[in-house]
């Protein structure tokens, strides 16, 4: 057949949205919508189809439906200016979520579909060095953002009274149930600056048997490490109505929908055990620790620092090689473990919505994953999200950065529980604020605080709404901090012996 003839689908697909147009002139607005997805089905880079259906929906004074046909137009298409100036003035925050994508540099599991990584490594050290050239805003180490203006910064974002001031803050003692508790809070350090000589008592059933299990036996469900307020924080951002639909949407797009998940993870390479062994007995071993049966690993050619959580059931996880090259040893497993305790704890779907609505840019190069984890869960749940207003946009946005900057701390803490090593876990913290392989190799623990001497752990824990809570260099030191106090106290000696045994 040659290249200009049409096929019989393709001419099928325009005839049904022939038929489309007919029926809309007649005012068969349904009949109009079905027979336009009926050419869609026949041929799906029919494109034209889908900005009719998008201008048969904006008609209808229905910009969500639209935006999402026009959003698939340029997935099928990312030349086509038509859908991308109709998307501007239909969803410009979508429209500018996908600008960011198509900048994104090519996948090679995308284009070439290949079922392993052959050469994983081969190229990166090269690549490494082009990041280093293109990022601008130089080593994190050299110009970290004092904890005292990142303080001021976030108290202005939390306080309607431009006169406190943060010291001011830390001494309020707001009313119960009222809306100004959350944001003082949520300025405020987030343990005191002193800890306590004694940790909280373990949970009420005492810590399991298994010490990833909690007591009904359920590999899921807040750990007897859990931080402190890390439930208090996670209940206030829930109490949210928004947040409860977000939910709701997004486990049923994992229980009814999941080819619409798929590109989450599609674009990495399933890893072979056999081929990563130290991986994959890591894996096995936060597994066994955590009470998780089993996880599926994919693996991606990326700059990346963090392995990627995308789904619960199955337990997923995506692990970028120059996390792979950047750590090894307890370091590795530190990382795997506190990002498969958003599974285990059952937090993900929180934690993902949460990370979506906080919409914070990626400072890291090469995050393609996330970039496209965030792009998916933009669109889910975008029927809560696109029509808030901007004070009820930015009062969500607190809630979910006050509560995430908590899960971290939890997650810490199941990290160094399942690696066993305090001071390689802390490292491990440190490493995870670099921006690059090179900056990543050159970190020392003791270099690392040397930077954070003498300055307030309240204010370093004060970290800005853009900064992301396991990525911040400040907050970072915060963390180190924290951990090296909870794995003194009792609670966290008691844990550690039952998970080293």
């Amino acid at each position: 057949m040659e290249s200009g003839e049409q096929t019989q689908d393709e001419a099928l697909a325009r005839s049904r949205l022939e038929l489309a147009k007919q029926e809309l002139d007649k005012g068969h607005l349904e009949r109009a919508e079905e027979c336009a997805k009926e050419a869609l089905e026949f041929d799906g880079q029919l494109n034209e189809a889908r900005i009719w259906l998008a201008d048969l929906y904006i008609a209808q004074a229905e910009p969500y439906l639209a935006s999402r046909q026009l959003q698939d137009a340029i997935y099928t298409d990312r030349t086509d200016s038509v859908a991308w100036e109709k998307l501007k003035e239909v969803d410009p925050i979508s429209a500018a979520r996908m600008a960011r994508l198509s900048e994104l540099a090519p996948d090679p599991f995308v284009s070439h579909r290949v079922a392993e990584l052959e050469d994983e490594f081969e190229d990166l050290g090269s690549e490494e060095e082009e990041a280093e050239e293109e990022y601008e805003e130089g080593s994190p180490w050299a110009g970290v953002t004092g904890a005292g203006q990142a303080a001021a910064e976030l108290l202005e974002d939390f306080s309607d009274d431009e006169e406190e001031t943060a010291e001011d803050d830390e001494d309020l003692e707001p009313e119960a149930d009222s809306d100004h508790e959350v944001e003082v809070e949520a300025v405020a350090e987030i343990t005191p600056a002193t800890p306590p000589a004694t940790a909280p008592a373990p949970p009420a059933g005492g810590v399991p048997s298994n010490p990833g299990s909690n007591n009904s036996g359920s590999a899921l469900g807040p750990g007897a490490w859990e931080f402190e307020q890390d439930r208090q924080y996670l209940q206030r951002w829930l109490a949210e109505p928004q947040v409860q639909g977000m939910l709701e949407d997004l486990r049923d797009v994992w229980r009814l929908n999941e080819i619409k998940f798929m590109p989450a993870y599609d674009h990495a390479a399933r890893m072979q055990r056999d081929r990563h062994p130290e991986i994959a007995a890591a894996t096995e071993k936060c597994l066994h620790q955590l009470g998780l049966h089993d996880c599926e690993l994919r693996m991606v050619v990326e700059r990346g620092l963090h392995p990627v959580p995308i789904t619960p059931a199955p337990p997923r996880l995506i692990i970028p090689t120059m996390l792979i090259k950047a750590m090894g040893g307890a370091e590795l497993q530190f990382h795997l473990a506190r990002s498969l305790e958003y599974i285990r704890a059952g937090y993900l779907p929180e934690y993902l919505v949460a990370d979506t609505v906080a919409d914070r840019p990626l400072r890291a190069l090469g995050d393609e994953s996330f970039e496209i984890l965030r792009a998916i869960m933009h669109e889910i749940i975008y029927p809560h999200e696109g029509f808030l207003k901007k004070e009820e946009h930015e009062h969500l946005q607190k809630l979910a950065h006050a509560w995430q900057q908590r899960a971290t701390l939890s997650a810490d803490r199941a990290g160094w529980l399942c690696c066993g090593d305090l001071d390689e876990a802390c490292l491990a913290i440190a490493k995870g604020s670099a921006h690059s392989l090179d900056e990543a190799a050159k970190i020392t623990l003791e270099g690392f605080l040397e930077q954070f001497k003498g300055e307030d752990p309240a204010k370093l824990a004060a970290i800005p709404l853009k900064e992301i809570p396991d990525r911040s260099a400040p907050y970072a030191a915060y963390r180190i901090k924290m951990l090296q106090w909870w794995a003194k106290t009792p609670a966290g000696l008691k844990l550690r012996e039952q998970f080293a045994d």
